[in-house]
């Protein structure tokens, strides 16, 4: 029944169900040579008979080629579906809002039924007298009746009338939208769990036991202990532990470099062995394990350890002055090591002493976007460890904004977000105490900023932390933290490489791109914080040639506030400004205005209408020319009225500049300018 589909059709079938985990001796049978026209064959191993309460012993045969597909698809699926989950939530807002204003609706027809029903009463609305139709009873058309007999009634209440059953409708209507809601939000849950089940499976499909790469490893060691008469065990824990293949493919040139540099350079020969107490036999164990959404990988050896002396020496060689080897902590020694012509070696072997390799290691493993650190204890031994994301295609961040900047952080590399309290600071601000210890206190706008005049854009929702935090990322005693302003929450999203032919500030290498199209970079922040480092000793100038970005400071947007009672005069006058550049705030009357400038609102301006309910322009220049804060804020008065006595009331109390419609934008944009340039 398999033999006529389609390997996507076939493995589309396999996603809907919910796989048991891996068992010890499941493997897949790959077979890249395989003929990308022939449809895959299904076997069964023939011991096990196929039925239906034994199906683990089934393997399928899929060209790598159909996988990467597939997974590109099931890429592709993931921006859609966050594609709908955004404008799902943003539907849920507009329902939110319709639902409001219909109560406000509901409360402005009711007060204007009472002063109708009021003012008939008083005899102020009058009631026509005219005529019954004759189509009424028995009764001659010309009777006439009292007002007591018969209601009177006018165009004016026909129309109240006609507003209340309109409103009944709308109400109906936004009942029948929320009803409708409710079930897309079902089947939105639905679909996004079935996503869930499907990249689930697609990451077991894709999986390869790690046996497949280490599996060479044990003979390896033998021949190389045979020929430099070194006597090492090798042991492997995890064999069966599935990595994503492509990520299993770039591991194994680097795991054999290191199995190699731990049977040269880690484990002591016989007799130094023997001398300090260890058995004549040494051991080097590879282990592998999930843990949280990344793969650990670790090659560990109960050698000499790594000699922190010879570093020092080695960089002395190179160069750096004492006093600032003294300064470098221990783990950031230990980093050098996978610095490119770094070597520790006194003499050239087979294995070791080119100076070339550890870089190599690095570079491949954070091609993968991986990281490797490095723990050692002299005479004991040390230990290399590979953190692997679980999967290439798809990532879990976190949202983040700094300055404007929204950017993106891999949950895996944060360690703690802790609200930002000034206690906590040292006493030059640079450092921050956490965990009993201090690590450095950067500020990402240090090192990224725009050249041009750019309002960034907002996340739809409410993000679910507002205020100034601190985020804590690295790992082995190598931490930093950063400010934050607004953190946006989790998300789970599809990872796409940036290709520039221009050099890219470190830690800038992939981005996400959200539901709504936006690209947001990805940011390796401990990368960006090396760089960061590196910059403040030798800072970047203008004639660099190229492998240093050059940063130039970004001119924040001024930000205008709009007061007036016309909607569509605001909407008109906000898509003027930030036309230029500038960030607009609305306010629909001056009470309002006034309400949001004494509760902090900044700005660098204001365009203000004089005639608007509840307070007019002239109330607001009254209000804020009285407060000490607001006597330099320029105020354009903006109205209908031309009149010399207008204008000279609104001069008196504060205005910086009037204009009376009709204008010329050119004329408000450079008076505009001028006056904040003042300021």
């Amino acid at each position: 029944a398999t033999e006529n589909k389609q390997p996507l059709a076939l493995l589309a079938e396999l996603a809907a169900f919910d796989l048991p985990e891996m068992p010890s001796d499941f493997m897949f049978d790959w077979d890249e040579n395989a003929d990308r026209a022939t449809p895959p064959i299904v076997t069964t191993n023939p011991t096990i008979t196929p039925t239906a309460s034994n199906q683990q012993g089934q393997t399928v045969r899929v060209p790598v080629e159909y996988l990467k597909q597939f997974n590109t698809a099931f890429g592709q699926l993931i921006l859609e579906r966050n594609a709908i989950n955004l404008r799902l939530g943003e539907i849920q807002t507009y329902t939110g809002l319709l639902r409001k204003r219909m109560k406000h609706l509901e409360s402005s027809n009711k007060e204007l039924r009472q002063w109708y029903d009021q003012a008939s009463t008083e005899g102020l609305i009058p009631t026509p007298q005219s005529e019954l139709p004759t189509s009424i009873g028995r009764i001659p058309a010309t009777t006439e009746f009292d007002s007591l007999e018969m209601d009177q009634y006018n165009d004016l209440h026909l129309v109240s009338q006609d507003q209340m059953e309109t409103i009944v409708q709308l109400q109906e209507v936004t009942t029948d939208i929320e009803m409708s809601l409710q079930d897309i939000t079902q089947s939105v849950r639905s679909l996004n769990q079935t996503t869930r089940s499907l990249q689930k499976n697609l990451n077991r499909t894709q999986m390869s036991p790690f046996a497949d790469v280490v599996k060479r490893f044990p003979r390896l060691i033998r021949d190389l202990s045979v020929q430099f008469g070194k006597s090492v065990n090798l042991k492997i824990v995890g064999e069966h532990t599935g990595i994503d293949r492509a990520i299993l493919d770039s591991l194994s040139d680097p795991l054999i470099h290191l199995l190699r540099n731990a049977f040269d350079h880690g484990i002591e020969d016989v007799a130094t062995r023997l001398a300090a107490g260890k058995s004549s036999s040494g051991n080097i164990t590879l282990e592998a394990s999930h843990r949280g959404g990344e793969t650990i990988i670790t090659i560990s050896d109960d050698g000499g350890g790594v000699k922190i002396n010879r570093i020092r020496d080695r960089l002395q060689q190179m160069g750096l002055p004492s006093e600032e080897i003294a300064k470098i902590s221990e783990a950031e020694l230990l980093d050098t090591i996978f610095e490119p012509g770094f070597s520790t070696a006194s003499s050239l072997t087979e294995l070791s002493g080119r100076g070339v390799g550890m870089d190599v290691v690095r570079t491949n493993i954070e091609g993968i976007r991986g990281r490797i650190q490095v723990k050692t204890e002299l005479g004991v031994g040390t230990t290399f460890t590979i953190r692997v994301p679980f999967a290439l295609s798809i990532v879990r961040v976190m949202l983040m904004e700094r300055a404007g900047f929204i950017f993106a952080v891999s949950v895996d590399s944060v360690k703690e977000i802790i609200r930002f309290q000034p206690d906590l600071l040292t006493a030059d601000g640079s450092q921050i105490s956490w965990q009993s210890q201090t690590i450095p206190l950067l500020a990402i706008e240090q090192a990224i900023s725009f050249g041009r005049n750019h309002r960034s854009f907002e996340l739809p929702g409410i993000p679910t932390i507002a205020q100034t935090t601190v985020l804590v990322v690295g790992e082995d005693q190598l931490y930093t933290a950063f400010y934050i302003d607004r953190f946006w929450g989790e998300k789970e999203v599809t990872l796409k490489s940036i290709d520039s032919p221009m050099p890219l500030t470190p830690g800038f290498g992939n981005s996400i791109i959200l539901g709504d199209g936006r690209v947001v970079p990805l940011v390796d922040l401990m990368a960006l914080a090396c760089w960061m480092s590196v910059k403040a000793e030798f800072p970047a100038t203008e004639q660099d040639d190229g492998s240093r970005p050059i940063v130039h400071e970004r001119t924040q947007p001024h930000r205008i506030l709009v007061i007036d009672d016309s909607i569509n005069v605001r909407r008109y006058l906000a898509a003027m400004l930030e036309k230029e550049g500038y960030e607009v705030e609305q306010a629909k009357d001056g009470q309002e205005a006034v309400e949001k400038l004494v509760g902090g609102l900044v700005v660098q301006a204001a365009i203000c209408d004089v005639e608007m309910p509840r307070l007019d322009g002239y109330g607001v220049l009254e209000a804020l020319r009285a407060d000490e804060t607001f006597e330099s804020l320029p105020i354009v008065m903006l109205t209908s009225r031309n009149s010399e006595k207008h204008r000279s009331l609104a001069m008196n109390l504060g205005a910086s500049a009037y204009f009376s419609k009709p204008y010329t934008e050119p004329e408000l944009l450079s008076a505009l300018k001028s006056l904040i340039e003042v300021v």
